[in-house]
């Protein structure tokens, strides 16, 4: 998807509020732009070549700017807008990880977030450079006076290895840690240019005059370009690496935003079969999204990139059972031992039964809540009636949440304009239909029907196609279609989203800037915050208020937005 006018604002706003107004600068340039040899991007900035130069090797840290240098040897800079946009994700992954990984898993994201990416080596040197902290009654953590806690100081260095190692395992597996390789650096044009100057030598693919030889090209290239920017890691081998002595090229790691897009896609799932189902029925359909991944890592996951290499994924119907049973314990327990001495062994269809901590007796059919899924609006996940296999379709599912967000937006937006939201249902099941047809499908008015299908065409939400049925073209003589196109709706609600998230941004600078003296002081080290005034406390708690406010906007819009374009 090309980059938008508004996207890339956004993208500078986000920059901007995470690593300050120098840096942001220079990504601004680089958004606006687009590729800049280092002497012209120094020009449009108005910076040293110097300085330029340090902040260059930031943002490639940060895995903020692509860098290309060709057979010419000029390098070029660009802008990665994926990796800025992602910084938003990082603190709810995080927090992501401490519910489910722990406190010191959570850490290890923290570190390498504000790395960029780093080897295992040194996130592990840099975790045990940090002063270690104990965690208070409210969830949040301080210090020490002297820099040492009760649980560190126990520890020794074994023990802090073997700590580090497991959470690292776990992160990897859970896949909130991925892989960064060298064609990760530069665009993926870039990377599909070098890919194809190494296979043909020089040349290009279109070079072949044979349509079949030229496919065969194209996939040759695309299979070689997967190849290479496949960011899966393997956790066992990044541990061997720790234990090794002797790494010529070491494995880079960094994070995988993966999980938070997952978590957005599967409580918008579990909320609308809750709506339709009931919660017993949502609870099933969580279980069995939670099975389904995002997509294939064979491609730069990293970066957002996500390819669906087999468009199903079958379903564990026994994992789903325990998952609505008895919630994620349950999932990191292959066998379950009842006070009663009797083991749960888990059956393959199903239909087996469950015994509760107090031996009382439990059954759901996981099959009927499925059944009922699959024969409503849910129709995604698919029974094969000759193996009994429960499967989900990814791009039904996928297409599915889009549609069902777009109808939310145009619901929560056009609400006051008649049946806005009836007609692009009407014209989406439908196709294309003249005002006549819409008129007896929908039980309208022609006077309202007119004045909502002209509002709706005015916000860009339907076009009207004119067919004419003679060559002269006579109004009497012409069809008038009315149609709606869900991907240029997409894309239009797409970019209200990212213009709604920058005025959120742009407020929330300007109510900094209002307690810019308040908020330096506190930036002292000499200065502590119980020794501040009433009025000061106060002007404090209101601003962390509505920091606290933009944030949760910022996070709803954010959710609207995985849904729309990230699956």
């Amino acid at each position: 998807m090309a980059t938008s006018l508004e996207y890339a604002k956004l993208c500078c706003l986000v920059v901007e509020d995470v690593y300050g107004p120098f840096l942001s600068h220079i990504f601004q340039v680089l958004a606006e732009c687009g590729r800049l040899a280092g002497p012209q991007l120094a020009q449009k900035c108005r910076l040293p070549l110097r300085q330029l130069q340090s902040g260059l090797a930031s943002l490639i840290q940060l895995r903020l700017v692509y860098h290309h240098t060709p057979s010419q040897g000029i390098t070029s800079y660009q802008a990665n807008t994926t990796n800025a946009y992602n910084l938003l994700r990082t603190g709810q992954l995080i927090q992501l990880a401490e519910k489910t990984e722990g406190h010191d898993a959570a850490r290890i994201l923290q570190q390498l977030a504000l790395l960029g990416y780093s080897t295992a080596r040194e996130l592990e040197a840099r975790i045990h450079e940090l002063p270690p902290h104990e965690e208070q009654g409210d969830g949040s953590t301080n210090p020490q006076p002297n820099g040492h806690s009760d649980r560190m100081s126990l520890d020794n260095p074994t023990t802090l290895q073997k700590d580090f190692k497991s959470n690292l395992r776990r992160l990897i597996d859970n896949k909130y840690i991925c892989r960064v390789r060298d064609f990760h650096f530069s665009s993926t044009f870039d990377a599909r240019t070098e890919v194809e100057r190494e296979i043909f030598g020089g040349g290009s693919s279109s070079s072949t005059k044979s349509k079949k030889a030229q496919a065969e090209a194209d996939e040759t290239v695309s299979s070689q370009l997967a190849q290479r920017l496949d960011a899966s890691v393997s956790s066992h081998d990044v541990l061997n690496e720790l234990s090794s002595t002797n790494l010529d090229r070491p494995t880079l790691l960094c994070l995988d935003y993966s999980n938070s897009i997952i978590i957005h896609r599967n409580k918008a799932l579990a909320s609308l079969a809750e709506t339709m189902l009931g919660a017993q029925t949502a609870r099933v359909l969580h279980a069995s999204a939670k099975q389904v991944d995002l997509g294939s890592r064979a491609a730069d996951s990293a970066f957002g990139n996500y390819v669906n290499t087999s468009s199903r994924t079958v379903l564990d119907v026994a994992e789903i059972e325990d998952e609505v049973e008895h919630g994620e314990e349950a999932m990191m327990q292959p066998l379950r031992i009842s006070q009663n001495g009797r083991s749960n062994v888990r059956a393959l269809n199903g239909n087996h039964s469950s015994f509760t901590g107090n031996g009382s007796h439990t059954h759901i059919n996981i099959q009927d809540h499925l059944g009922i899924l699959s024969e409503s609006h849910f129709s995604f996940i698919q029974n094969d009636p000759r193996t009994g296999i429960w499967s989900i379709d990814h791009n039904r599912m996928n297409l599915f949440l889009r549609d069902k967000e777009m109808m939310r937006i145009v619901q929560d937006e056009y609400v006051k304009h008649g049946p806005s939201l009836r007609i692009l249902r009407m014209l989406s099941e439908k196709g294309k239909l003249d005002e006549k047809s819409l008129q007896e499908i929908g039980l309208l008015g022609a006077k309202d029907l007119r004045k909502t299908l002209g509002y709706l065409q005015s916000a860009g939400l339907l076009e009207l196609q004119e067919v004419p049925r003679e060559p002269q073209r006579q109004p009497n003589r012409t069809i008038f279609l009315w149609f709606y196109d869900a991907e240029r709706v997409q894309k239009l609600l797409l970019n209200r989203l990212y213009k709604s998230m920058s005025r959120l941004y742009q407020r929330l600078h300007i109510e900094r800037q209002k307690l810019s003296a308040l908020t330096s002081h506190l930036e002292r080290e000499d200065v502590a915050q119980d020794n501040l005034a009433k009025k000061q406390l106060e002007e404090l708690a209101e601003l962390c208020q509505k920091e606290s406010w933009f944030a949760s906007e910022i996070g709803r819009l954010d959710q609207s937005i995985a849904l729309l374009r990230d699956l």
